[in-house]
C-alpha cells in the first residue's frame, strides 16, 4: 500500500520502505532526524521501544507520537467491551499509553512536551453525523482546551500529542 501511495504521489524514487521489530531496529545509531509515531505504541513493548527509538535518533533528534491515554474510565471501558467483541486484542487493551509510559519517554528524551486532547468533546463524537455533531464538538474542544491545562484532569484525556527531543551528550 505504501509503495502504490508513493508511485501515486510521485515521490517511489525518493522512497523506501522496510519492515521491521520496533523493538530491535537494525538501523545504525543515530539515523534519523525525526520518528513519528502514530498509535503504534500500544502495540508494542513500549518498554524495549523507546530505547531503540532514542538509539536510532540524532542528537536533537525528535520523537513525534500521538496516542490514545488509557485512564478514562469510559473509554477504558469501551476498549474492554471491544475486546470482548474481538475488535481489540488483549494486548492493545492492556498497553495503551499511560502516564508511568511518559514518565519512561522523560528518561530518554528531554525538553518532553505533552499536548492534551478530547476530554469533554468526547461527548460529541456520537453526534458527529448530525449537523449538530460539529458545533457541538468544536464548543466542547474549546471546553477541553481550557480545562486540560488541570493536572489533575490531563490523564483522563483520550488522545496525546508527544514532543521529544533526544537527550543530547555532554560532548555536543
Amino acid at each position: 500500500i505504501a509503495r502504490q501511495r508513493a508511485k501515486r504521489e510521485g515521490v517511489e524514487k525518493q522512497t523506501t520502505f522496510q519492515i521491521m521489530d520496533c523493538e530491535a531496529l537494525r538501523f545504525k545509531d543515530e539515523t534519523f532526524d525525526c520518528v513519528l509515531d502514530g498509535g503504534s505504541f500500544s502495540s508494542l513493548d513500549i518498554k524495549k521501544a523507546i530505547p531503540e527509538i532514542a538509539r536510532v535518533l540524532k542528537p536533537h533528534g525528535t520523537l513525534i507520537a500521538i496516542e490514545t491515554l488509557g485512564h478514562n474510565p469510559l473509554t477504558n471501558a469501551k476498549r474492554h467491551i471491544n475486546k470482548m467483541l474481538g475488535r481489540r486484542t488483549s494486548w492493545a487493551v492492556d498497553h495503551i499509553v499511560r502516564m508511568d509510559d511518559i514518565t519512561l519517554i522523560k528518561k530518554y528524551f528531554h525538553n518532553v512536551r505533552v499536548f492534551y486532547f478530547h476530554f469533554f468533546s468526547l461527548l460529541a463524537f456520537p453526534f458527529l453525523s448530525f449537523g449538530v455533531g460539529r458545533v457541538m464538538l468544536r464548543l466542547l474542544e474549546h471546553v477541553d482546551h481550557i480545562l486540560l491545562v488541570i493536572p489533575f484532569l490531563q490523564p483522563y484525556a483520550f488522545k496525546i500529542v508527544i514532543i521529544a527531543s533526544k537527550l543530547i551528550s555532554h560532548n555536543d
